[in-house]
């Protein structure tokens, strides 16, 4: 229910209307959307985080992305999937039984939407035209809560419930490395300028090798097998951040030294 701004190590809490701050997107510098418990957000001229007070019928926006083509797609967790006009007028309501519960959204360079959901496996949009990819052409799995497009290779990453799998020109492949999440889903995903991909799970922390070959858990004083990384992105100096589900919330790391932030009740440290 806290929301900080983090600038050169500077730490500033952000006085906030709104509960659980699910997604963020940057509009402009310091301006960003908010999906939250409470609907979309954004800051106001008191910066403050409050309501967008023109589009509250939303129900649980749970990810959002930024398409200039079209304006915002808004997945929700339980209402389907919007397209949002930039002045917050809703252009589009897709709902139905299979494009729910929606766990993760990406746009990739060639203009393609890809949507994760929970249980109804993985969709692409492209020109309005809806693309399923589930068990019946190759995923082991349908639950999916982590799709990652990668332009360096051409290819979209996705993390299923027991799995890691790559698509290509439309086809699937899954790695071999479905031991190591059994019982350990995969949350989260980013990939490294070197194309190694970076995988947070429910209990661990893995590497994957650019040749896709082999994998590496990656272990921390600042963490437990018992401790789930909920979110990881690179930023602009190639250093990666970790978001946690125990203390410390959020690790830095640029692949050797390890930087924790904890934001607890009473003080950040």
């Amino acid at each position: 229910d806290k929301y900080y701004w983090i600038n050169n190590n500077n730490i500033t809490k952000i006085k906030s209307h709104v509960q659980n701050g699910f997604d963020l997107i940057n509009i402009t510098d310091n301006n960003y959307i908010i999906t939250s418990l409470d609907g979309l957000a954004q800051k106001n001229i008191n910066n403050e985080i409050e309501q967008i007070k023109k589009i509250n019928n939303i129900k649980i926006p749970y990810r959002i992305i930024l398409d200039e083509d079209y304006g915002f797609w808004v997945g929700t967790y339980m209402d389907g999937l919007y397209l949002v006009n930039t002045d917050f007028t809703i252009n589009h309501h897709f709902k139905s039984t299979q494009i729910n519960d929606i766990t993760n959204m990406h746009l990739d360079v060639n203009g393609t939407i890809w949507i994760a959901t929970d249980g109804y496996g993985l969709y692409s949009i492209k020109i309005s035209q809806f693309e399923k990819f589930d068990k019946s052409n190759g995923l082991s799995n349908q639950m999916i809560w982590s799709v990652e497009p990668n332009s360096r290779k051409n290819e979209i990453i996705v993390g299923t419930y027991t799995n890691i799998a790559m698509i290509q020109d439309n086809i699937i492949t899954e790695l071999p490395f479905q031991k190591y999440f059994y019982r350990n889903s995969i949350n989260c995903i980013d990939v490294s300028k070197s194309n190694e991909i970076f995988i947070g799970t429910a209990h661990s922390f893995f590497k994957i090798s650019n040749k896709r070959d082999s994998i590496y858990q990656i272990h921390s004083k600042y963490f437990s097998d018992d401790s789930g990384v909920m979110s990881l992105k690179f930023d602009n100096n190639n250093e990666l951040w970790l978001g946690m589900d125990t203390y410390p919330n959020l690790i830095k790391y640029d692949g050797e030294n390890w930087e924790p932030y904890s934001f607890s009740e009473g003080e950040i440290q």
